[in-house]
């Protein structure tokens, strides 16, 4: 019986959110480094998980932006290096919240409980607006550092504005079975008030949205944007390629796609069929029905092919 790579992905899904969110306890393991270098990850390994295996990227890149802009470098480029050694295989293997949408989907399978459609036009809003909310939080870190900037006065306040509203960490509190922590109340000041119930209000909308809407939150993600934004999937080592003499245009990989991506299917001239939003995980080569129609290479080097099954499904050499 051929092996599924979606069974695989699945397994290495669970262990790394055992890891990432439990790691510093069961292991007694800590921030991670690399010849001194802290491991910055692309997506969640919360700052506010009581013993973090490794560090969020984000935490860190807003804290240097608002105190010293100049050094932002030693943070982003082990991100850097890393995004582009995963691409963003990262989101589809190994993100503990990409994990908790995958649930979500096996729980809704299980029940049969279809998901909603969103409209093309609701997908671009909710692009944009990742951009923008992405872009302003940013921006808001910056300025807060700022002496100049009336937003300085309040920069207690506004530190890390998007970790504070950022569902990880309620969800980091849940997990772990803080229920001091995650229903403290921040009465510092009016700011850190309205952060608070801010936080509780997104943690409602992932909830309903990845109920509602497969992989909601992988369309709005600031990390997933980021990856993006410098091309991780063009420079890593993984690439799509389709056959499009044996593709039947059938359509299957369009239906199978939870990230709803249709360029695999729409592709009639460039065997290169890889996108920026593609979280690789491999479901339309799993599931296209013709012979090496599709295929996952790693270096060039192919890795796993459509249609065959047992030995021939992973392979170094056609046969």
């Amino acid at each position: 019986m051929k092996i599924k790579v979606s069974n695989i992905r699945f397994i290495v899904q669970i262990s790394s959110f055992i890891l990432l969110i439990y790691g510093g306890y069961l292991f007694a393991l800590s921030t991670l480094y690399i010849m001194g270098v802290k491991l910055q990850f692309p997506v969640l390994s919360c700052h506010y998980n009581g013993k973090v295996v490794g560090d969020c990227f984000l935490y860190d890149f807003q804290k240097l932006l608002t105190s010293h802009p100049g050094e932002v470098w030693v943070i982003f480029l082990p991100f850097f290096i890393l995004a582009l050694i995963l691409g963003r295989a990262w989101c589809g293997w190994i993100c503990p919240i990409s994990t908790i949408e995958e649930i979500f989907i096996k729980l809704r399978q299980v029940f049969s409980f279809p998901y909603s459609r969103p409209s093309f036009r609701f997908k671009t809003i909710l692009k944009i607006f990742s951009f923008v909310f992405l872009f302003f939080v940013l921006g808001v870190s910056f300025f807060t550092g700022r002496p100049f900037c009336p937003l300085n006065r309040y920069a207690m306040s506004l530190e890390t504005p998007f970790c504070k509203i950022c569902p990880a960490r309620p969800l980091i509190y849940i997990l772990q079975g803080k229920g001091k922590d995650f229903f403290y109340v921040d009465n510092f000041s009016v700011i850190t008030l309205i952060f608070s119930y801010a936080s509780y209000t997104i943690l409602t909308i992932f909830i309903a949205g990845i109920s509602k809407i497969r992989k909601f939150w992988c369309k709005v993600c600031p990390m997933g944007l980021l990856l993006n934004l410098i091309h991780a999937n063009r420079f890593s080592p993984f690439s799509l390629k389709k056959d499009i003499q044996k593709c039947t245009f059938c359509g299957v990989c369009k239906r199978v796609c939870p990230q709803e991506i249709d360029i695999v299917y729409l592709e009639k001239a460039k065997s290169y069929v890889l996108s920026n939003d593609c979280v690789l995980c491999l479901r339309c080569v799993e599931s296209c029905p013709e012979n090496d129609a599709l295929q996952l290479t790693v270096f060039k080097m192919p890795l796993l092919r459509s249609r065959y099954s047992d030995e021939e499904y992973f392979f170094n050499k056609k046969k």
